[in-house]
């Protein structure tokens, strides 16, 4: 299977899965995380012989997962008194969902090249 293809039958696969609401499932059930965070592993074990790119990709996924993890929980954690308030935390589930929307719309019009296979994928 072509890298875009699989890329974006992973994609697909993702989105139906946290579509139908399972993504909440895996994430409350520790066996199923946990199967699929070693399943990742192994893919990457797997893929490591195939690309000399393996060590930076890794070191970069988690440098911004780290940055991501860090930017989000420590403000969370001093806004959480602010936002246990109904009221504010209302308008800030419309805020994220408008935000969210917009990213959406951002994407789809930012990155036509990447939908339709004019930027290869293919890292070997």
């Amino acid at each position: 299977m072509p890298p875009l293809r699989a890329w974006r039958s992973a994609c697909r696969c993702c989105g139906l899965v946290v579509g139908l609401g399972f993504g909440t499932l895996i994430n409350e059930t520790r066996w199923l995380c946990d199967a699929l965070r070693w399943g990742g592993v192994a893919y990457l074990v797997c893929l490591g012989p195939r690309t000399s790119q393996l060590f930076g990709l890794t070191l970069a996924y988690v440098a911004v997962a780290t940055a991501i993890h860090i930017g989000s929980v420590l403000p969370a954690s001093t806004l959480q008194p602010v936002l246990s308030s109904d009221r504010i935390r209302s308008r800030a589930g419309i805020v994220f969902g408008v935000t969210l929307v917009l990213i959406a719309i951002w994407l789809a019009i930012t990155t036509p090249e990447l939908m339709t296979g004019a930027i290869d994928l293919n890292f070997t």
